[in-house]
């Protein structure tokens, strides 16, 4: 018997010609009793191409992301809970039964419903910091009436905008001892179907990226002592223990990890290459 747990799923995963994390994504798909996709060759392509960015690696704290959801695939809802970079770790829990369909992902109803990922940004990261971080996703909007103010709510100190939650209502949300206020109130950037968004913050400086692309800078922070207590929920933001402002939009992807300002156009490509299959 080999001390090496993974190299089982190395060895199967070379009989399907998979790459081992794909392989640990389907055999925990598997164990959970869930259906595993079908187009594990689109998926195991898109994986490989993330590796090669150094997105993503067999030792997580050798890449880039924390967490990794596919949520667009040929499996079921069940098989888009769980997490790309550890399957066995960080499964969504689906609160209040959000939609799901193979090939959008999980759509949030903009009144109760989101995914939970667990991941506390504090006590379960492993790649970002507070002066490294980004979250990237995919949008297919649901509802275009509500796009002036997807990339952010006021707070309730003053009116001023948070940059964190300025981040698509993807979930990501952190109090104003994290990053701080932004003292203006026109950073925001109007999305259309199908954009890619990054935001992300490397050293003191807040960036959002659409579609592979600088669109806005925010006024550099000041550089917070530890990571927001805040977990990560998507179509919704975790504001002091609970869920609000919910969102209206299609999920096909979700990731957050490190700085990705060097890789996000890539993963901009590699996310349009493979919804380009569905």
């Amino acid at each position: 018997m080999s001390i090496f747990p993974f190299n089982v799923a190395m060895m199967e995963a070379v009989e399907q010609g998979l790459h081992p994390i794909t392989q640990a994504w389907l055999d925990q798909i598997g164990t959970n009793g869930d259906t595993e996709p079908t187009n594990t060759d689109d998926i195991d392509t898109m994986i490989r191409s993330l590796v090669d960015e150094g997105v993503l690696h067999e030792t997580p704290s050798s890449g880039l992301a924390d967490i990794f959801y596919i949520f667009s695939n040929d499996g079921d809802a069940g098989a888009s809970e769980v997490n790309v970079v550890d399957p066995t770790s960080f499964q969504i829990t689906q609160v209040n039964s959000p939609g799901w369909t193979a090939a959008d992902g999980f759509e949030s109803n903009g009144s109760n419903s989101y995914l939970n990922t667990t991941f506390n940004m504090n006590t379960n990261k492993i790649n970002m910091t507070t002066t490294s971080f980004g979250a990237i996703t995919k949008l297919l909007l649901v509802d275009a009436t509500e796009l002036s103010t997807v990339f952010g709510a006021d707070d309730n100190a003053g009116g001023s905008r948070e940059a964190i939650r300025m981040i698509y209502r993807s979930g990501i949300s952190a109090y104003r001892n994290f990053f701080g206020p932004i003292s203006s109130r026109d950073y925001s950037v109007t999305p259309a179907n199908d954009d890619t968004y990054l935001f992300n913050l490397v050293g003191t400086q807040p960036n959002i990226y659409k579609n592979g692309t600088l669109a806005t800078s925010f006024s550099t922070i000041s550089t917070p002592g530890a990571m927001p207590d805040a977990r990560i929920f998507i179509g919704a933001l975790d504001f002091g223990g609970s869920a609000t402002a919910f969102a209206n939009h299609k999920y096909p992807f979700f990731l957050a990890g490190a700085d990705l300002s060097g890789v996000q156009g890539a993963i901009d490509t590699i996310f349009d290459t493979y919804m380009a299959t569905r």
